[in-house]
């Protein structure tokens, strides 16, 4: 897990060997609309991005079965 929270403060495109990445759609939380969200998979985490360019991840979510209530698949790339 301390692999996991490190990568929130790192730039989406400095995670090295990711398992997964590109754009997913999001439901955001309190307005309950849909937001395209740049995301990287590494570790069975999801880490979710404003763009490809963000220093930092607007946030993560660890593998369950929430992320793939929460996300659908825009355009992936598989590393």
């Amino acid at each position: 897990m301390d692999v996991s929270s490190h990568n929130v403060a790192v730039a989406a495109l400095s995670i090295k060997h990711p398992d997964c990445h590109g754009y997913l759609l999001k439901v955001g939380n309190h307005r309950r609309t849909w937001r395209r969200r740049y995301c990287v998979l590494k570790y069975a985490c999801l880490y979710y991005y404003v763009e490809p360019a963000s220093t930092t991840a607007k946030g993560k979510y660890v593998s369950t079965r929430r992320v793939f209530d929460k996300f659908i698949v825009v355009r992936r790339h598989i590393a």
